[in-house]
């Protein structure tokens, strides 16, 4: 599997091409391009509590993509990629109508794949992910005066 680097080399060569043609898929890739470069940065710093998992992880979840993307080269974009690329041979459409399109493809089809693929059915059960997102849910969701869930029913709205 190539490292992140690497992928950013081959993603930096597509949005050159995608810039020299002026081509509207330009419009998700080259923010994304620049997203993978800061996870590669904060890599780099250290900010990540387990950097080879995060690579992974970010190197998984962008070949996903470079894989629609080099699918829909020769015409057969993955589901449900064709809505995203067919929407770049529209030239009137904004540029941040391309940037959704984008993530909601990527993030609503890749993302799921990604994580089945880099977490271990070890990793992935209720006791890590109430460890890792438990405080935070209880945070964002228990402030004063507003409905609270309660994490362990949550069907239950506990008024605060």
């Amino acid at each position: 599997m190539p490292g992140l680097e690497s992928l950013i080399e081959q993603m930096e060569a597509i949005g050159v091409r995608l810039g020299a043609a002026n081509d509207e898929r330009q419009h998700f890739h080259n923010p994304y391009l620049r997203t993978t470069r800061a996870v590669q940065e904060e890599i780099d710093r250290g900010r990540f509590l387990n950097p080879e998992w995060t690579e992974q992880w970010d190197v998984v979840f962008a070949q996903l993509y470079l894989d629609a993307f080099t699918a829909a080269d020769v015409g057969q974009p993955p589901d449900p990629w064709p809505v995203t690329f067919n929407a770049a041979l529209n030239p009137a459409l904004p540029p941040p109508r391309h940037v959704l399109l984008g993530i909601i493809a990527h993030i609503n089809n890749d993302l799921p794949q990604d994580l089945l693929a880099v977490i271990t059915a070890d990793e992935f059960n209720d006791e890590n992910i109430e460890r890792i997102i438990g405080p935070t849910v209880r945070r964002r969701c228990c402030q004063p005066g507003e409905a609270s869930v309660d994490v362990q029913n949550p069907r239950q709205e506990n008024p605060t």
